[in-house]
C-alpha cells in the first residue's frame, strides 16, 4: 500500500480525532477547524435539525451538560469515499439536564449510529440515529419496551 492515505483513511482518521477531542476532551476549537460553514446534522429527535458549527457546538453543549462524564467507543466504521457510516455506544453519567429531564444521577448507555459526509476534508453533513427511547428509559422517563 502507499504511503499516501485514501480520502476513506483520511476521514475515519478525522472521525477518531473528532470523537476524541470534541466529545471526550470537550475542545470545540476542532468544531470551528474541521466543520464546513454550512454544515448540517439531520437527528429525528430535532427534526429541524442543527446547523453549521455553532448548531453543532450546540447539540455537544446539550449533550455533554447533562452528561459531563461522556466516555464514546466506536463499534464498527466502514468508509466509502466521503461518507462514513459508523455504530457507536457512550457511557455517562446523567448529571445535568436534559430536555426538561433533571440530573438523576443515574448512569447510562446510549447506541446510535450515523453517516457523516464529507467534502474537501470538512465535515458537511452528517445523520445520527440515536437510541433516545432506551436512553429515555434509563432515566426513568418512560416504560421500557415489554416482550
Amino acid at each position: 500500500m502507499s504511503a499516501t492515505k485514501t480520502t476513506a483513511e483520511r476521514n475515519k482518521a478525522a472521525l477518531a480525532e473528532a470523537l476524541d477531542r470534541i466529545w471526550m476532551e470537550g475542545d470545540l476549537s476542532f468544531v470551528d477547524e474541521r466543520f464546513a460553514d454550512d454544515y448540517v446534522l439531520h437527528n429525528p429527535a430535532r427534526p429541524q435539525g442543527f446547523h453549521g458549527p455553532e448548531g453543532f457546538k450546540e447539540y455537544v453543549g446539550m449533550l455533554r451538560s447533562a452528561f459531563p462524564d461522556m466516555a464514546i467507543s466506536c463499534e464498527g466504521t466502514v468508509a466509502d469515499g466521503d461518507t462514513l457510516a459508523t455504530r457507536y455506544r457512550w457511557r455517562a453519567t446523567h448529571e445535568g439536564e436534559l430536555l426538561g429531564i433533571e440530573p438523576t444521577g443515574k448512569e447510562v448507555v446510549m447506541s446510535g449510529m450515523a453517516f457523516l459526509r464529507f467534502e474537501d476534508g470538512m465535515r458537511k453533513e452528517d445523520w445520527f440515529l440515536d437510541d433516545f427511547m432506551g436512553l429515555f428509559a434509563q432515566l426513568g422517563v418512560v416504560e421500557p419496551p415489554t416482550a
